[in-house]
Formats: structure tokens, sequence, C-alpha cells
């Protein structure tokens, strides 16, 4: 298990629901 890699997924699944609120709620 790489932690790293978890990280990555999480900061990127982050970012995706963030823009997508960026764009429904701005």
């Amino acid at each position: 298990m790489h932690l790293d890699g978890t990280l990555h997924f999480v900061v990127a699944g982050i970012a995706v629901n963030y823009h997508d609120i960026l764009r429904r709620g701005a």
C-alpha cells in the first residue's frame, strides 16, 4: 500500500468535487 497513491486519489477527488461546486454554486 502506497500512502502517496492514496493521498493523490483523495486530493484528486476533492479537487473534482470543489470544481463542480464552483460551477454550480458560483
